[in-house]
Formats: C-alpha cells, structure tokens, sequence
C-alpha cells in the first residue's frame, strides 16, 4: 500500500534542524514544471494531461505579476531547485462562488517535495507570506484538510486560532 505523503507526518515532539541556505522568492511563469512536479509527488497524477495543466499553472503565476494581484505564489529553494511553494489569495463572495470562505487574504496551500520536510520550509513560507500581507490586511486567514494535525500546528505557532471548520474551499490553480 502506497503511504500517503499528502500531510506531513504529526509528530508534535519531532522538530527537524533548521537549513539556514533555503531561500523564498516569488514564482515565475518558467517554475511552473517545478511546482508539477511536486504536486504529482505529493497528490499523485493529475486528471487532465500534465502538459495542459503546466501551462495553466504558468499562466496562473504570470496574472500574479502586477503588484496590485489578489493572488501571489513563493517558491522555496535549496541550491537554486524549487522544493515547496504555497500562495496567498484574497476570497470574497462577490469574485469567488465560494459562500463557505469568510472574506479576506488566506494563506493557501503549503506544499513541500516529502525529501525537504521538516527543515524549516513551512515556517518560512508562512513567514514570507505574512509579511507580505502586513500592509494589506489586519486578518488573515488558511485552512487545511481536518486530518492534517501538522498544518495545524504549525500554523498555531503564528498566532491562528480555529474559527470555522467543515467548510468547502476552493482547490488548485
């Protein structure tokens, strides 16, 4: 049987030793392959051909470049390869078809390569986000799937308290 490496392991007394050389940037439409990759590795293989869906990622990045854009996306890298990514977004009923989101900026989706977890990765991307969002917004928001214990914890450390659950939210790009 095939482990599921969707969630990283909830192991609340296991912390892996930080790697000071990650570094975060914004994502370009050429990471796209990068970020496919990594989905595969971790969600498995996409329903549609994974050409079609590199090219609606790398168009998806590349709406994300004018400074003004509701949805950014950062890359993680260890020796110049992509080994995580996560985005923000800015979800209101009036843009978005999702009634179940409380409107306002989320952190979505922390994905890392399962070979690059638990080094720091997580926490530097949430870092990075929230800053980013600390001239915008007074609140912030994520979510997560109700299994996933690690996420939870994680972003427990930067002050997120549970205010909802059992909601439906919207996924991939």
């Amino acid at each position: 049987m095939k482990k599921n490496i969707h969630y990283t392991e909830y192991l609340p007394n296991s912390h892996g030793k930080s790697d000071n050389n990650i570094q975060i940037r914004l994502a370009i439409p050429t990471d796209a392959n990068d970020i496919g990759q990594i989905e595969v590795k971790v969600y498995g293989e996409y329903p549609e051909p994974y050409e079609q869906v590199i090219k609606k990622i790398s168009k998806t990045i590349k709406t994300q470049e004018p400074n003004e854009s509701l949805r950014k996306t950062w890359v993680a890298l260890k020796n110049e390869k992509i080994i995580g990514f996560s985005k923000v977004d800015f979800y209101n009923t009036i843009i978005n078809d999702f009634p179940d989101l409380i409107e306002g900026w989320y952190l979505t989706g922390i994905t890392i390569h399962p070979d690059w977890r638990r080094i720091g990765v997580g926490r530097l991307l949430i870092k990075t986000r929230m800053s980013w969002l600390k001239d915008k917004t007074d609140e912030v928001y994520y979510w997560s799937g109700i299994n996933n214990k690690a996420s939870e914890a994680l972003h427990k450390i930067f002050g997120f308290k549970k205010i909802k659950s059992s909601i439906i939210t919207p996924m991939g790009y």
